[in-house]
């Protein structure tokens, strides 16, 4: 095997290796959004229905939880995204020793550098703040 092809066999190993980080968020996120839709129908059964009647504190507390597993739901993204930004830096500085560099041409050159391109993390990282939103709005319901 020449120097070539094990650097191209090490680069493709690491490429599927940063992606599955990311295929990571997609799960984390994909949980979270299935707890807080729970908690949002349960909230929101607790309005429609006057026999399903839940204690204002459990009903605070249990926003209270909801909104603390959306902090943590942010924070594992945050983590997840910095993970996956510093693997696709490595990839960058491995492509400097391969004849082709197609991570570094489709950031570079197809989407001009991330400029006017809103990254899938950026978007993945508003789901739990709209979920925040929502939990507020019933927290103010519950104390009116």
């Amino acid at each position: 095997m020449s120097d070539l092809d094990s650097k191209v066999e090490i680069y493709k190993c690491f490429a599927s290796f940063a992606y599955s980080f990311e295929d990571r968020a997609q799960i984390t996120s994909r949980l979270y959004i299935t707890l807080n839709s729970v908690i949002i129908t349960l909230l929101a059964y607790r309005y429609s229905d006057e026999k399903f009647n839940i204690p204002v504190v459990v009903s605070l507390g249990l926003i209270v939880c909801a909104m603390c597993f959306c902090i943590l739901w942010y924070l594992t993204l945050k983590s997840i995204t910095r993970h996956t930004s510093a693997k696709h830096e490595v990839l960058q500085d491995m492509e400097k020793e391969l004849p082709l560099k197609p991570y570094t041409s489709e950031w570079y050159e197809k989407l001009n550098c991330g400029k006017r391109y809103i990254r899938t993390t950026t978007i993945h990282e508003l789901f739990p703040w709209v979920f925040i939103l929502t939990y507020i709005f019933f927290a103010l319901m519950e104390l009116r």
